[in-house]
């Protein structure tokens, strides 16, 4: 199978900053939520980008916005942002067998606490959005 490139590529808003841009809506959001232990960090990333290479070559995939932030317990807070074209695309990708073995090994490897969240965006503003 081969990748299928997204025409709604990060693009630097500045030095420190990318957003996505995404298609004027309706399009649908997974948002992803979680507290990682914060033990072997640097191989739960390797695994997640991985992961979203994968995700690339599913059609309807447009891609991610996702942050971290350590915290004073030593666990890391996280939230992702993964944007889809349809609900079957997101639908296709949450039944990737690929995706399953990685979801269930974060939850029991990685993850304190981990909650998704599907959402259809109906309406977006701001700087950026789309393409111009």
């Amino acid at each position: 199978m081969s990748t299928i490139q997204s025409p709604y590529s990060l693009e630097p808003l500045d030095s420190k900053l990318r957003l996505l841009r995404t298609p004027e809506p309706p399009y649908y959001v997974a948002i992803s939520t979680n507290i990682h232990h914060g033990n072997d960090y640097a191989q739960y990333q390797a695994l997640l980008d991985s992961t979203f290479v994968e995700a690339n070559k599913n059609e309807g995939y447009l891609g991610m916005d996702s942050c971290h932030e350590a915290l004073e317990t030593g666990e890391i807070y996280s939230i992702s942002a993964i944007y889809f074209s349809s609900h079957e695309a997101l639908n296709n990708w949450r039944h990737n067998i690929n995706h399953i073995a990685v979801k269930k090994g974060a939850r029991q490897r990685w993850f304190t606490e981990h909650n998704i969240r599907i959402c259809q965006v109906l309406e977006h503003y701001g700087t950026n959005l789309t393409e111009k």
